[in-house]
């Protein structure tokens, strides 16, 4: 069985989309049996098969040991000869091995109970350098690095060519490994469009802009959702606390387009916390999750009902401000009863934008938009709508 790893570590380059193509070229152009694993948490290649779920396993219980049969992870597609290993958010536990015998092997392991079974194997892998894409890296034979065309093209391009090195300098894990090249996914340049448009007034101009305009929308839809994929808040709870501004302006190199997310940080209370009613103040029972899947005990907390009228989690202060969870002082200490309490926050909307899971899919969804809306401006333009 060849192994191929389609890996880069930017965002929006087509990885995903990429390894689909290719799995599906191989079982259905050269009738090869494919194995197409799906190693990033988003789940991108499971929700575009169709098998993306929290209820059957996925290569996490592989990463974590948690199985008998590798068979049994293994789903079949629509497509004939072709399946798929599965992924979720729950991936995240996976990579969090860290002091474990043979971590980096267990992915490599369990694929000798294949090896017979399939003539290729392409694994889909996440935008960084972490337990579960060493563990592909280990796995593979091939690696190919999609990338799209311009002045970050390159970027993390050395850092992955010395993991690979690496990982072959040690006969432990993969002295096999080769990396096989890079292969161009987008091009698209302010040039090439001013060329084809040159012939329409302002038709450059007007095309990016309202591609920039799309693309700004593409980026709040997926950047709100990104959020509550990954973070353990709705939507509704999200917006209530955010303001979003979106901006268009006109620099030398082109035109930008601004998303900002705005807003202090978010209470605990917004996000996954149990029991939602208010609890006595020496209760040591209020659970608290920022991320999907996960809840800790808060010691000495509790779930009160503010003057306001919204709830709250609070722990009490004596009278003092308290190092806030993050180590900067809470401002939020107030009154409650006789006692003064500190409120428990979460991160802001900014901070949860920022995260690596969901930037991720926000520039693959723009990065879609604007190579799928540009051709759609272009051709407009050409045909006499203004």
């Amino acid at each position: 069985m060849k192994t191929i790893s389609i890996i880069n570590l930017k965002g929006g380059v087509a990885k995903t989309i990429s390894a689909a193509n290719i799995a599906h070229i191989l079982a259905t152009v050269h009738n090869k049996r494919v194995l197409l694993v799906d190693n990033d948490k988003q789940g991108n290649i499971s929700k575009m098969f169709g098998v993306h779920s929290y209820d059957n396993m996925s290569i996490t219980d592989i990463l974590m040991e948690r199985f008998n049969d590798i068979h049994e992870i293994i789903t079949p597609s629509q497509f004939i000869r072709l399946d798929i290993i599965p992924a979720n958010m729950t991936l995240l536990e996976a990579n969090t091995i860290e002091k474990e015998k043979h971590r980096q092997t267990r992915l490599r392991t369990a694929f000798k109970g294949i090896a017979g079974v399939y003539d290729y194997c392409v694994i889909d892998n996440a935008p960084d350098l972490n337990m579960s894409t060493i563990n592909a890296l280990v796995a593979s034979d091939d690696v190919i690095i999609p990338i799209k065309i311009d002045k970050f093209a390159f970027d993390g391009l050395a850092e992955l060519a010395e993991q690979i090195n690496n990982i072959c300098s040690n006969k432990e894990l993969n002295s096999r490994l080769a990396l096989k090249g890079c292969f161009i996914t987008s091009y698209q340049s302010i040039e090439r469009v001013s060329l084809i448009l040159a012939g329409v007034p302002g038709g450059a101009e007007k095309a990016l802009s309202r591609v920039i305009d799309r693309a700004r929308s593409t980026v709040r839809t997926t950047a709100l959702k990104g959020i509550t994929n990954v973070y353990a808040i709705t939507q509704k709870d999200v917006r209530a606390e955010t303001n979003i501004n979106m901006h268009t302006r006109k620099e030398n190199s082109g035109i930008v387009g601004e998303v900002w997310f705005s807003g202090a940080a978010i209470p605990l209370y917004r996000f996954n916390v149990t029991p939602k009613t208010p609890t006595p103040r020496t209760s040591e029972h209020v659970r608290a999750g920022v991320l999907k899947g996960r809840q800790t005990l808060l010691k000495n907390a509790f779930v009160a009902l503010m003057t306001s009228g919204h709830y709250g989690v609070f722990e009490r202060v004596s009278g003092k401000y308290m190092e806030a969870r993050g180590g900067k002082k809470n401002k939020h200490t107030q009154a409650i009863g006789n006692g003064i309490y500190d409120q428990f926050y979460g991160p802001s909307t900014a901070q949860m934008a920022a995260n690596s899971v969901v930037l991720s899919e926000v520039e693959d969804a723009a990065m879609d938009t604007i190579n799928k809306r540009l051709e759609h401006e272009i051709s407009r333009l050409l045909n006499g709508y203004d």
